[in-house]
């Protein structure tokens, strides 16, 4: 498509071929001109351009109607960016229009030409829309001029006239010069805004770089293989600590930052790399400005001239003293873990032996063997001892896992610590220990009384065991303000400093000889940590070193003293019961009938549900006994059959089972049972529940608690 280049324009004809009023239009026309000139070079947006050209045509053309309209980036519409000289609903109707819409600067825009249309008829009958807007009786000629880039149409400018007019040449050649000027404004802003959007997303991407560097805790670099000199970016000046522009920016600078122990090693890494043109990875230490040593990864990669010579290191370093340190720890956790399951499978052996060795003893032993009752103590000693090894690992877990209750109750806590003590006076005594007992009266907390007789009945066992003969053992209560205070002082073996920092930690024991003489999985720390913290609590150590004994102190929030529990409820005697025992275990089943036999209770033993069904037919029991892991159908499936049976509605049904944790407990309940019990059962506890008449077990919370495990 040819267009009429600027030079070939006419805006002022000949002197001799003007009259006086068309000379004075003329030079009107150029000033207006050049002041169009000066409004656009100072236009810095698309809008603004337009009004130049609108305000200025109009008056200059003597236009009713002027529109400036670019195409649009998809080529396929214009929108006008200004329009004026029509109704604001006009305005709004027409603000973007496709390219080939019947109207005239749409037709210039579409062919790249201008359109001059010089009569009301001529319109009319060209452009029915305009004839619509303004009235086929209304309005004359119209003009419209492509705006172009080289030889691309970037839009259109035309205006509307109230008669009809023909256009001469200069006056032609006047709207071709306003065209030419617009299209250099609005490709000059177009640019310009280019340019100012390309740096904007430059900088943002900078910024999301940065960003995301320093949450990475990572820097960039480069290295100068010619010049020498190294640029760190500030996101690697600040893992580094040093100062904007602080860096000596040499290699020599970086290195003296490196550990010394390091610093061979990152030469090495680095020099490899270039010499075999791969990239390289290495972990170093390097001082942070605090004087701390710390971690870094480097990476990087060398690139390379013509010639082949390496010209530039380019790479990043990433602080890795978190995940290093996290390393230490997830390793540190190993070793204590293994440590704990060698001490578990020791405190588990210990017992089985004499266990073990007192049934081979009872073997051989007549009836009415006085040493039977030396062996049977044993027995009982040793099982107690695992039951209680058991009973520490499942509460941690608890803990843990947030899964223990507490039954809390106003207790006398002076009450619960006299108890306590006494249960363990005897053990100090058999140790040549002495017991003092200094107790405040009157001393009352919100708590659950079998747990925190529990952290006062581990803490004197430790006190216990780690005490020479002929030492002391104090134990203390007093109030201090708004705190109940428990102090338990021994002259033991003391705590080293380092091992204070973490004693209430699962697994950890102040001594650790190869022997295990004294025992202990180092658990009972940190349960009487994490039960006194479910007490809202507090629980401290203190001691002066290894050989200066140790004091713990619990601190608890006291409550008023109402409605106080003095002690735990007395067992109720009950006649004999009849008991139906489900259990596959034949060893289980057959030792747990015997104990109930010689309580005066009427056993009967079924290895299956479906077995405790063919009882069940001629044989109705108080109390049933269930196993959950029997074959064919579980224990639930066996409560839920029996549950539904009218005979059975005054039965009570017992889980017996060694699946112990919360939701097995959750379970047990949802499948009917009325109670929950944790193998190995305490056999006292066992007896109080079988015989307690039924009509009195209605007031037990068929949930399980310490005493039931």
């Amino acid at each position: 498509m040819a267009h009429r280049t600027e030079s070939s324009i006419l805006l002022i004809p000949p002197t001799q071929e003007m009259s006086p009023g068309q000379y004075t239009s003329a030079l009107e026309r150029l000033s207006r001109l050049q002041a169009l000139t000066a409004a656009l070079a100072s236009a810095m947006t698309s809008a603004q351009i337009g009004k130049v050209i609108v305000e200025e045509g109009l008056p200059s053309l003597n236009a009713e109607i002027g529109v400036v309209a670019l195409v649009t980036p998809d080529g396929k519409s214009l929108n006008n960016i200004q329009f004026e000289g029509v109704s604001q609903e006009t305005q709004d109707a027409w603000a973007t229009y496709p390219l080939d819409s019947p109207v005239p600067v749409a037709e210039a825009a579409l062919r790249g030409v201008p359109i001059i249309v010089s009569t009301r008829a001529e319109r009319n009958a060209r452009y029915p829309v305009l004839a619509a807007v303004h009235g086929p009786e209304h309005g004359g000629a119209v003009v419209a001029y492509p705006l172009l880039s080289g030889t691309t149409v970037i839009g259109s400018l035309g205006f509307c006239f109230a008669d009809d007019r023909v256009f001469d040449e200069v006056e032609r050649s006047y709207l071709q010069t306003v065209a030419q000027q617009c299209a250099t404004a609005v490709v000059r802003v177009q640019h310009y805004d280019a340019r100012i959007a390309s740096e904007e997303r430059l900088l943002k991407t900078q910024n999301i770089l940065s960003l995301a560097m320093r949450s990475g805790r990572m820097g960039s670099w480069s290295r100068d293989l010619v010049q020498e000199t190294v640029w760190w970016s500030p996101e690697l000046e600040e893992i580094f600590g040093v100062p904007s522009g602080g860096f000596a920016g040499t290699e020599a600078g970086f290195f003296a930052l490196v550990h010394p122990d390091d610093q061979k090693t990152v030469a090495a890494a680095v020099e490899s790399a270039i010499a075999e043109r791969r990239d390289y990875a290495v972990e170093f230490r390097f001082r942070h400005s605090s004087g701390e040593w710390r971690w870094m990864e480097g990476r990087g990669r060398a690139e390379y001239d013509d010639t082949g010579a390496p010209r530039t290191l380019n790479g990043v370093g990433i602080d890795i003293t978190d995940r290093k340190h996290a390393e230490e720890a997830l390793r540190e956790a190993d070793r204590r873990k293994d440590e704990f399951i060698a001490m578990l499978a020791h405190e588990l052996r210990n017992p089985l032996g004499p266990i073990r060795n007192g049934v081979h003893i009872l073997r051989q032993l007549a009836p009415g063997d006085e040493r039977i009752a030396l062996v049977r103590g044993t027995i009982e000693r040793q099982t107690a001892h695992m039951s209680r090894i058991v009973d520490d690992l499942l509460d941690v877990s608890r803990i843990t896992r947030g899964k223990l209750l507490l039954k809390k109750e106003v207790l006398d806590l002076g009450v619960v610590v006299r108890e306590t003590a006494e249960d363990y006076r005897q053990d100090a005594e058999k140790a040549g220990i002495r017991f003092d007992v200094s107790i405040s009266e009157g001393i009352y907390v919100h708590g659950d009384r079998t747990r925190l007789a529990q952290c006062v009945g581990n803490l004197l066992h430790n006190a216990i065991k780690f005490s020479p003969t002929d030492s002391a053992v104090t134990i203390e209560l007093s109030k201090e303000e708004t705190a109940a205070v428990i102090r338990i002082t021994d002259a033991g073996i003391g705590i080293e400093a380092k091992v204070l920092a973490i004693l209430f930690q699962p697994f950890v024991q102040a001594q650790q000889e190869l022997d295990r003489s004294r025992g202990g999985l180092g658990l009972g720390l940190a349960l009487v940590k994490g039960l006194v913290d479910l007490h809202a609590g507090n629980v401290t150590a203190r001691s002066d070193g290894p050989g200066k004994g140790a004091q713990f102190i619990i601190t608890l929030p006291t409550t008023a003293p109402s409605h106080v529990s003095t002690s735990a409820p007395n067992k109720l005697a009950g006649q004999g019961q009849r008991v139906l025992i489900i259990e596959d275990n034949e060893d289980s089943a057959a030792t747990l009938a015997l104990m109930l036999e010689i309580e005066g209770h009427e056993l009967r033993i079924a290895s299956s549900g479906r077995a405790a069904f063919e009882i069940l037919a001629d044989w109705r029991p108080d109390v049933i006994l269930c196993d959950i892991g029997l074959p064919e159908m579980d224990g639930y499936a066996v409560c839920r059959e029996l549950k539904s049976r009218l005979e059975l509605r005054s039965t009570k049904f017992y889980a017996l089972t060694g699946y112990g944790q919360e939701d097995d407990v959750r379970r047990a309940v949802e499948a009917g049972f009325d109670f929950h019990l944790t193998k190995p059962v305490d056999p006292e506890r066992l007896m109080a529940l079988v015989q307690r008449p039924a009509s009195k077990l209605q007031s037990f919370s068929p949930v399980k608690d310490r005493a039931a495990n």
